[in-house]
């Protein structure tokens, strides 16, 4: 291990903004730039300084935070990690245990490595983010999609998929089982990194009320109102649940954890030491009044008019837009979509097509149309706005030539 003293800092600090300089909730009566811009210039911060020694070994310093270290990681975090999912999770076990890793990614691929040999297989979503899919290729391990609606996975489609498994053509997991009442041998990674962007279903701009997705100042009612983890109804350990800072609030943060029952926890430990998270990013705080402000800052982008036929988001940071055409049955949905996608983009729209988040080849194909998926959370409002009339645009004149 290199010695503290060659560490090149003596000390490291800065300016924090503290948790109410983000407004929970949009004053009445303001539009969406005067409360951005008054949010902006009216920001409180607060000071803070780590020196390299301290006293005190439990306090926060370099010496040890910049050190090689436990995946666990630095103890004062090791113990938020441990309060926060006891108070926001619930789970349904006490001898739960939380460890760190990098990114949701980083931590999806280590539970899929622990979990599965090559040549097994993975059940997930139907639509589902394509950099999880990807990662498991080079190790051979397969993805096969459940059927989902809106709210998520169908449990009539996840069992008419097991009932009628076909074992020569996708194999069998050791994790897996066929006969529905031991469906519990099912290990369920719960990856839900936008979990605090719970929103109320949309309402138009013109018909919300004052108190429209009102966020509550009071942490416990804040926390009953969003929809529970698959760890409170979990009594035999077999939920492994990644959370991130790295949304919010320490975006570009690697800083994150996983939950699961302890024993599992030594070979999770084993798959993830050789990636421990920064010192840096296990030192940035984080703080329950922190997760709350922009979830109105997020709902402020949402007040475009819908596109043909439109999905607002319950949670999360996508706006996802569905359409058919004329030419879809001989065409292709997925064809189409790429024809579509190559017109917003000469137009000057970057869009996600839908067909990149498919669980497994086919699922595109067996869709009822095309879709787009357009982020909302980095954009101004002004270039949201523009972004949806190019898209109206093109999509007239798509539909008009391509019959």
């Amino acid at each position: 291990l290199p010695h503290p003293n060659y560490f090149p800092f003596a000390s490291v600090g800065g300016e924090a903004l503290c948790p109410t300089s983000y407004p929970i909730n949009k004053p009445g009566g303001s539009s969406a730039f005067s409360w951005l811009w008054k949010l902006f210039s009216t920001q409180k911060t607060v000071t803070f300084q780590i020196p390299k020694y301290t006293s005190n070994p439990r306090d926060l310093n370099l010496a040890q935070g910049l050190q090689y270290g436990m995946v666990s990681g630095l103890p004062d975090l090791q113990t938020f990690t441990a309060e926060f999912t006891r108070k926001v999770y619930n789970p349904n076990y006490a001898n739960f245990a939380t460890l760190l890793h990098t990114g949701n990614t980083d931590g999806w691929a280590k539970a899929a490595l622990l979990l599965c040999n090559p040549g097994e297989v993975v059940l997930v979503e139907e639509w589902t983010y394509p950099s999880a899919v990807a990662m498991m290729e080079p190790f051979n391990i397969k993805p096969i999609a459940v059927p989902m609606d809106g709210q998520g996975v169908l449990g009539s489609g996840l069992r008419r998929l097991l009932e009628e498994w076909d074992r020569e053509t996708r194999g069998m997991s050791r994790y897996m089982c066929l006969r529905m009442d031991v469906v519990s041998y099912i290990i369920i990674v719960e990856d839900d990194p936008y979990y605090f962007l719970q929103q109320a279903a949309y309402v138009r701009p013109s018909n919300r009320t004052r108190d429209y997705d009102s966020v509550p100042e009071d942490d416990e009612e804040f926390l009953s109102r969003l929809s529970p983890s698959y760890l409170r109804f979990d009594y035999q350990g077999r939920v492994i649940r990644l959370d991130t800072f790295s949304k919010l609030p320490d975006v570009d943060s690697d800083g994150s954890h996983a939950t699961l029952i302890d024993c599992i926890h030594h070979e999770f430990d084993v798959q993830l030491e050789n990636t421990n998270t920064s010192g840096f990013h296990q030192g940035l705080p984080v703080y329950m009044a922190s997760l709350k402000r922009p979830h109105n800052f997020f709902s402020e982008k949402q007040t475009f008019q819908p596109v043909l036929s439109f999905i607002p988001p319950s949670a999360g940071m996508i706006e996802i837009f569905f359409n058919t055409h004329p030419s879809f049955s001989s065409t292709g949905s997925e064809a189409l979509e790429m024809k579509l996608w190559v017109a917003l983009a000469e137009a000057g729209l970057l869009l996600s097509p839908g067909n990149w988040f498919a669980g497994e080849p086919g699922v595109s194909e067996r869709a009822d149309g095309a879709h787009f998926r357009m982020s909302f959370s980095t954009a101004e409002f002004e270039d949201m706005r523009k972004g949806v009339q190019i898209f109206s645009a093109v999509l007239t004149e798509f539909y008009t030539t391509l019959q």
